[in-house]
């Protein structure tokens, strides 16, 4: 931005003959190269982040020392004019850069790298052409101020110019890339330069025909940092009643500088307030201690296991219960528990300490005792099932209702009142039976006994039962004729005074058996002496009556079992036990033919596997006279040995 008061204008390309002169910008970035002369690297710069830079080495007829400021956006940059020529180093990764110089006054605009982001230790060469126009004034009228931002990135700074007389000298003026340039009369002037979060900053200039005047601006942050620190942490943050988007820990980078109130809230802690002040450019850092607003409740009740209400509202947990944090102040504690009265005290929770409440809970129940006189009674108190003949329990205070039963019975009914701790014995009504009647008749035979649940009858069918219980029966009816089976069937007398008909036709007796063998381990039967085969097998068509089993098998001692033989199927098992040997070591001199209890095993020396008990070995061989000779085997590595004469 520029105030001018400028008159005349001539182009200049060789050289400037006049008195007072200034010029303004003809100058464009004309060619940008990336080049391979590694000479030119003269220093090995790093950016902030320790990343080697890049180094633009600037060919131009503009003065090194003229040169202003570099901005290449976020990138870190570093001008140095080195061995004559102007040099600029530049984080790696950087794609532009606008350059201000001061012949020029303004920025040469912003210049994209044809070449892409810039790399690392890499040398580039920019030429910067162009001409300069003189701008002639009339003598001695006016002159250039120049003010730079020292911090190029603060936004929206403004310059405001008064003249002697306090009069504004035109409108304010903002920075572009932290530099401005004024055209001002001679004279003297104050100025402030102002920008959002920062102090002002007042100066004062004169300008003279004689130079260019040139100002640095320290703008200094009216800002500082805060940070909040809360123990316990997660509480609620107010500054001067502002509630914060965020919980603590808590930072504020660019907070105005002042004195401020801070307010911090946390659900079971009381709120806490400080004073903080905020400096220009520092860190503050607060910590806020919060103080519990709660206590610890332990309620114990006797009995245990009651229900729990604090202020109406049911506790999770029965007694005793243990309240870890809950909010300091006065409550209802109630206690509820079914065979007790409920109960209720008042209580107070004290910040950090704990509190211990017993409640006794008075009985709401009495202890009674029904008792029925009949066998096989079951007693209901209020239709629940309490047992058979006699019950002792509690039941609360109150009316109840008592049925006691027995199957083909009345029920019987009491209606009764507890009144609560006093016990008592209360003996039920004598239930009244009910009687039917059972008419047993007989198809084909002349009589049989009278079975009823097992129990014999003192009639004998056909006959008529006056008085019988109703309810189910299970009833049998043996023939007096042997030949017959007996009769089984279940009846229900239903109906009170009423007849109910049984019918019973008795089937005869089969005259032959069937008889199903089984053997452990399988062997073979024989029965009264008769082979049948081997187990298992059946055996159908046997006379009825007593029958000898035989059960043999090699290594197994021979079984003998006896049945007595039914009508329909019956069934025996052999259960073998193994035969029980021992060793015999045969030998004899001269060797001979041997046999055992008359069977031939061979020629001595010989060994075999027996039995046990008493056995005969007979010797013989040619031209000797034939020996026999008995042994009484025990167990084994019995041997005898044998000599002809």
């Amino acid at each position: 931005m520029e105030k001018s008061v400028v008159k005349k204008v001539f182009t200049v390309i060789v050289g400037l003959s006049f008195g007072m002169s200034l010029y303004a910008q003809n100058f464009s970035i004309s060619s940008f190269d990336e080049t391979e002369d590694a000479d030119a690297l003269i220093a090995q710069v790093k950016d902030e982040n320790e990343k080697l830079c890049a180094m633009i080495r600037i060919e131009t007829t503009l003065d090194c020392n003229g040169f202003i400021n570099f901005d290449a956006g976020q990138a870190y940059t570093r001008f140095a004019c080195e061995k004559g020529f102007p040099v600029v180093y530049v984080s790696p990764g950087a794609t532009r850069i606008a350059i201000v110089h001061k012949s020029i006054g303004s920025s040469l605009g912003t210049y994209s790298f044809p070449t892409g982001p810039l790399k690392p230790g890499t040398v580039y060469k920019m030429k910067i052409s162009g001409k300069q126009t003189v701008i002639i004034e009339d003598a001695n009228t006016s002159n250039y101020f120049i003010a730079t931002l020292t911090d190029s990135k603060i936004e929206a700074a403004y310059i405001q110019v008064w003249d002697a007389n306090g009069k504004p000298e035109g409108d304010k003026v903002y920075f572009e890339n932290g530099f401005v340039r004024l055209t001002l009369p001679l004279g003297k002037y104050d100025y402030t330069v102002e920008a959002p979060e920062y102090r002002k900053f007042p100066g004062a200039v004169t300008i003279t025909p004689e130079k260019t005047e040139r100002a640095d601006i320290d703008l200094k942050p009216a800002f500082g940092t805060l940070k909040i620190i809360t123990k316990p942490d997660d509480a609620d943050i107010f500054i001067d009643d502002k509630l914060q988007t965020s919980k603590s820990p808590l930072t504020l980078d660019r907070k105005e500088s002042g004195t401020y109130t801070v307010r911090a809230e946390k659900a079971m802690y009381k709120p806490t307030n400080k004073s903080v002040t905020i400096t220009d450019g520092q860190t503050t850092t607060e910590t806020i201690e919060l103080l519990p607003n709660f206590g610890s409740l332990v309620i114990n009740t006797k009995p245990e296991g009651a229900n729990i209400f604090i202020d109406g509202k049911l506790q999770p947990s029965k007694s005793p219960l243990t309240l870890d944090r809950i909010e300091s102040g006065t409550y209802k504690i109630e206690a509820q528990e079914p065979r007790h009265k409920p109960t209720s005290k008042q209580v107070t929770i004290t910040d950090g300490q704990t509190t211990r409440e017993t409640i006794d809970l008075s009985p709401n129940f009495a202890t009674v005792t029904l008792i029925s006189e009949q066998d096989g009674t079951t007693i209901f108190v209020d239709e629940e099932n309490k047992g058979i003949k006699e019950w002792t329990g509690q039941l609360l205070a109150g009316p109840h209702k008592i049925v006691v039963k027995k199957p083909s019975h009345r029920d019987g009914k009491k209606d009764i009142i507890t009144v609560a701790e006093k016990d008592e014995t209360i003996t039920l009504p004598t239930l009244e039976p009910i009687y039917g009647k059972l008419d047993i008749n007989i198809t084909n035979i002349s009589g049989a006994k009278v079975y009823i649940d097992g129990e014999e009858h003192s009639e004998t069918a056909p006959c008529k039962i006056p008085k019988i219980l109703v309810g189910e029966y299970k009833i049998k009816l043996v023939p007096n004729n042997a030949e017959y089976e007996a009769f089984e069937q279940t009846v229900e007398i239903k109906e009170e005074g009423k007849f109910t008909n049984m019918i019973a036709t008795f089937r005869e007796k089969e005259k032959f058996a069937t008889l199903k063998i089984t053997s452990t381990p399988p062997s073979f039967v024989s029965i009264d002496g008769g082979y049948i085969g081997k187990t298992p097998t059946t055996k159908d068509n046997l006379p009825l009556g007593e029958i000898k089993v035989s059960f043999r098998s090699d290594g197994y001692e021979t079984l003998e079992k006896t049945i007595n033989l039914q009508p329909g199927d019956n069934e025996i098992h052999g259960e073998l036990e193994k035969v029980k040997t021992a060793t015999l070591r045969i030998t004899s001199t001269p060797p001979s033919f041997v046999s055992i209890d008359g069977k031939d095993i061979g020629k001595t020396p010989t060994t075999q596997d027996l039995s046990l008990g008493k056995k005969e070995v007979s010797f013989r061989e040619d031209g000797y006279k034939n020996l026999v000779k008995t042994i009484n085997l025990q167990s084994d590595d019995r041997a005898t040995a044998s000599k002809f004469p």
